[in-house]
């Protein structure tokens, strides 16, 4: 390696090693920038050459002064017209003389190749760079901007495309190093997608399984807004867990929203999936309704306690307010939430305090839907004995 000093440039640096400055930066493509400046102090690698011999007839080599400031960097090959043709191009630029170094040279050129988001790693374990290459555009015509996502694999001596996500928007690369701990290295990144009002952030990971990069989760992880991070955040998952914030939409006609995180985990290595979802805090009464809900199919004792806490607060109340757009949406809710009520007191085997439910929602809401059906429900069960657990589920859907 070769460490630059203050005030060098590419071929100032290259005399002094005997190189060429084409040579220097082929051997060191990620220190090639626009303008080809260069940082001090930056680490370069000394590429391998074998020099000919020097003819006893040749003069000696006179050294020549380094240019006051170098051109900026031109494109080395024509750019494809089209966005769709750039995947292929790369792939038939790996085939030629200096391979993936050309490539990415002939990227810059276009101004396409998305340096702060190119990653690179021996991911295949061969003792060569493998490369996830962001290409991005930013024109008139690509509105929002089109992007994609190319990773290339070391082969040997040379280099090969062998994965093309194909994005439906804007790629942002999170990791590339194995998040999950199970001896494979990960990519992580997010597609974000926006619409009139609402931008969506679809995750993937994807695993190198020794041939290819395989999808490693179990479903689809998509938020709207969403933050999302590499935490420590569970003792179930291994390695690092994939956490989401965000979920709101935009847009006036959205209806209720509220913000939740999500945490999906590696289990014992394996692709990740949904470990827990936990909403913010809300006074919207249809909110409350729905955790009581989902407590409510728990179908455990605790899972009835905090539904009959729930269901009771939705009842009684008055902190909570209406936040969809029904007129009624309070008489519809709460009397749905005696009804629910009712339920939980049975399933609890407290008959007696599940029969003055229905009587105090006969009471307070006499012309809701729900009283017919809490009536119904009453009357089958007086008779029988049991209860319908999946009676009147899902009312809400």
């Amino acid at each position: 390696t070769f460490q630059g000093q203050a005030g060098e440039s590419w071929n100032s640096g290259a005399q002094k090693l005997g190189v060429s400055a084409d040579l220097r930066r082929a051997a060191n493509p990620l220190a090639v920038r626009a303008g080809l400046v260069r940082y001090r102090d930056e680490i370069l690698t000394v590429p391998a050459v074998n020099p000919p011999a020097s003819s006893p007839e040749s003069p000696a080599a006179t050294e020549t002064p380094a240019p006051a400031e170098e051109p900026s960097a031109e494109p080395t090959a024509n750019c494809p017209e089209l966005w769709s043709d750039y995947p292929g191009w790369v792939e038939e630029g790996l085939t030629k003389p200096d391979g993936l170094a050309a490539v990415l040279a002939m990227l810059r050129g276009c101004a396409v190749l998305d340096e702060e988001n190119t990653r690179s790693g021996d991911w295949n374990g061969d003792g060569s760079p493998d490369w996830a290459l962001v290409l991005r555009v930013d024109s008139e015509e690509a509105v929002p901007a089109e992007s994609e996502l190319l990773v290339v694999m070391s082969v040997g001596e040379e280099a090969e495309l062998r994965y093309q996500a194909r994005p439906a928007g804007q790629v942002t690369i999170l990791a590339a190093s194995d998040i999950n701990l199970d001896q494979q290295p990960d990519l992580l990144w997010v597609d974000t997608t926006c619409g009139a009002n609402t931008c969506f952030d679809t995750v993937l990971v994807r695993s190198w399984d020794g041939e290819k990069w395989v999808d490693w989760s179990q479903s689809s992880m998509v938020m709207a807004y969403a933050e999302v991070k590499l935490d420590e955040s569970s003792a179930v998952g291994q390695g690092r867990e994939i956490v989401l914030q965000g979920g709101e939409y935009g847009g006036s006609g959205a209806g209720p929203q509220r913000a939740r995180t999500e945490l999906w985990g590696s289990l014992e290595g394996a692709p990740y999936s949904l470990l827990e979802t936990v909403y913010a805090a809300s006074d919207c009464l249809y909110f409350k309704v729905l955790d009581a809900n989902a407590a409510l199919l728990q179908s455990s004792e605790a899972g009835l306690e905090l539904a009959r806490e729930l269901y009771s607060q939705a009842v009684v109340s008055r902190s909570l307010r209406p936040c969809g757009q029904r007129d009624n949406e309070l008489v519809e809710l709460r009397s749905f939430s005696l009804f629910r009520l009712a339920l939980v007191h049975a399933y609890s085997g407290n008959v007696d305090l599940a029969a003055a439910t229905v009587d105090q929602l006969k009471e307070a809401f006499a012309d809701s839907l729900y009283l017919g059906l809490a009536e119904a429900w009453w009357s089958e069960f007086s008779a029988s004995g049991a209860v319908g657990r999946q009676e009147g589920l899902g009312l809400l859907a």
